[in-house]
């Protein structure tokens, strides 16, 4: 929307500024098609590490041992 709007290029150099840093860049006229891919990119993205993570927190809640999990029971041999 910044970039919609204009104020994208003073904002970035603003910000840059604060860390010390000059750089010559140019920004790029708005697209839709553009703005929507990063939407969908960035829901696609949160969605895999927010399922990864909520994997991880159950199985460490449950206190489930690695054996236990159903893709690894018949896998493992107890002889």
């Amino acid at each position: 929307m910044m970039v919609a709007f204009g104020v994208a290029k003073p904002f970035m150099d603003f910000v840059l500024n604060l860390h010390f840093v000059e750089l010559q860049h140019e920004l790029m006229p708005y697209s839709l098609m553009t703005a929507g891919a990063l939407v969908v990119l960035t829901f696609v993205l949160g969605a895999m590490f927010g399922l990864m993570f909520a994997i991880v927190w159950n199985w460490l809640g449950s206190g489930t041992q690695i054996d236990e999990l159903p893709a690894r029971k018949g896998l493992l041999r107890s002889d």
